[in-house]
């Protein structure tokens, strides 16, 4: 879609869309939706419920900005790299990140994984 070069502007145009137009709209209410599916015993009917007006405006915007926090410095560094690195190098940030958050200063099983 952008091409695979690396100069600044393909850099921003990749992170942009990835990070502004993804993230909000698909990326991040996804994640949040499933943990909240397994923070509820997997029962649809109780995550439905719970997609209130609170989860909308303030666990989603909430969980974007910390997203943004990681993921633009990290996908900067990726997309910078040669085509041959970057999916190497994106599946060890998520291994890294997934251990951290699973693993974190609470523990496994600490309060949930929400964090709703």
């Amino acid at each position: 879609m952008f091409g695979t070069g690396h100069d600044a502007r393909t850099l921003l145009s990749k992170v942009a869309v990835d990070q502004f137009i993804m993230s909000p709209l698909w990326f991040v209410p996804t994640v949040l939706i499933a943990l909240r599916w397994v923070d509820l015993g997997g029962s649809w009917a109780r995550t439905r419920a719970s997609l209130d007006r609170v989860f909308w405006t303030r666990t989603c915007p909430t969980a974007l900005v910390t997203n943004w926090l990681v993921w633009i410095p990290t996908l900067s560094l990726v997309y910078s790299l040669p085509s041959a690195l970057q999916f190497p190098f994106f599946r060890r940030d998520v291994l890294l990140h997934s251990h951290r958050d699973a693993f974190g200063p609470t523990g496994p099983d600490q309060g949930g994984t929400s964090g709703c």
